[in-house]
């Protein structure tokens, strides 16, 4: 409730009459070719996408992943805050980006320091009331800021719970 109130003030282009959409989301690291899907890195999470001015969203996260340990990978939860654009057509097919920093809990052998840049691509399908499915290709990267940076990339599909609004 009062990270809704705060982001709401804070945000002074928001339409009253959009929705707040959660968004969870499953998805499988690239590794899944190389591991086979039963080895492969699981992410998991949460978001809150908050409209501002069309076409422009807020999204706040929260997941993790799960990691077998393969090349001294592992396991860690993350925090995410990203700012990014979704492009309704008509026929209720879009299209989204998003882009942001990141908390990382646990380092690896991939991902080298705690900060990260999360990087999102997708698309799905809406319905008018703000209802929707879709999939994405997620990047997690320090930019080279700190070493290793290998990167994390990860497919995942997801779903758009609208919590209100027209």
């Amino acid at each position: 409730m009062h990270v809704t109130l705060l982001l709401i003030l804070l945000t002074p282009g928001m339409a009253a009459t959009a929705p707040i959409q959660l968004v969870p989301r499953f998805g499988f690291e690239k590794n899944a070719f190389q591991y086979g899907v039963g080895a492969a890195e699981r992410l998991y999470s949460l978001g809150a996408v908050f409209p501002l001015s069309d076409p422009t969203r807020l999204k706040a996260e929260v997941g993790g992943w799960i990691s077998k340990g393969q090349d001294g990978r592992r396991s860690s939860l993350y925090a995410s805050f990203s700012w990014g654009f979704r492009a309704v057509m008509k026929s209720g097919l879009f299209g989204e980006v998003f882009l942001g920093p990141t908390y990382l809990h646990t380092t690896d052998s991939q991902l080298g320091g705690h900060f990260q840049i999360h990087f999102e691509l997708g698309g799905g399908i809406m319905t008018d009331s703000g209802w929707g499915l879709g999939t994405a290709f997620g990047h997690f990267s320090s930019a080279g800021i700190e070493m290793p940076n290998e990167g994390k990339d990860f497919g995942t599909v997801f779903a758009i719970i609208s919590l209100g609004g027209s």
